[in-house]
């Protein structure tokens, strides 16, 4: 996607839009839809959407590694809040207490101005950047796999997977938990799709991924 094409085609949007009361964000029929970048996937059914005050509430409860603990505000701040995130079990519900909830996130980061001269596997390869606040803040991650990158309808993928040790201040104790990572290069952006299970608690939602990806659609 070329920026003129990309700025044409968000300036289309805004203004069939500007007198609308439509979102250019939303789920429907089981689809996640974003008009404003040309972007749908499917979602998992049942699962619940989680605002940015439910995402920083359970980011502050996340225990991070030794002194990183001290800079979690920092560390909240300069990740953000996911453009999607989705959990398979409702926080407010108390129903599955001490079960490690599945967790997706889906989110777009433009090359501007940080990332102009990084290739998808540059970007791919900052999970495990240390010198920025990242994953390596996590107690006993590391990366399992790193994929090579592979094309479809026209866009560069990447898939990577990771552990880590989930700890929590809900939880008695910490549990290995698994995530698998998407990078996709769409023009002037990177899109990330990744989706934290926990195999040891029988909570295995590769199939989830996999339905996922295979129904991302690009429309530009």
């Amino acid at each position: 996607m070329k920026k003129e094409k990309i700025n044409k085609y968000l300036e289309n949007v805004l203004i069939s839009r500007s007198n609308e009361k439509m979102k250019v964000t939303y789920i429907n029929n089981g689809r996640y839809f974003n008009d404003l970048f040309g972007i749908s996937f499917k979602v998992p059914k049942e699962w619940t959407m989680l605002d940015s005050e439910q995402f920083e509430i359970g980011m502050n409860n996340h225990i991070l590694m030794g002194e990183y603990e001290y800079y979690k505000q920092d560390f909240i701040s300069a990740i953000g809040c996911p453009s999607l995130r989705l959990t398979k079990y409702n926080p407010e519900f108390n129903k599955c207490y001490g079960l490690v909830s599945p967790t997706f996130n889906f989110d777009i980061t433009s090359k501007y101005p940080d990332y102009l001269n990084y290739s998808l596997k540059d970007y791919a390869d900052l999970v495990d950047n240390q010198a920025e606040f990242g994953y390596h803040m996590l107690k006993h991650f590391r990366v399992i796999s790193r994929g090579d990158i592979y094309k479809r309808n026209g866009h560069k993928y990447i898939k990577y997977h990771l552990e880590y040790l989930f700890e929590c201040k809900e939880l008695d104790f910490g549990i290995m938990v698994e995530m698998s990572i998407l990078n996709i290069e769409y023009g002037d952006f990177f899109l990330e799709f990744d989706l934290t299970d926990c195999k040891s608690q029988n909570q295995d939602e590769t199939e989830t991924f996999k339905m996922i990806e295979d129904s991302i659609e690009l429309y530009y």
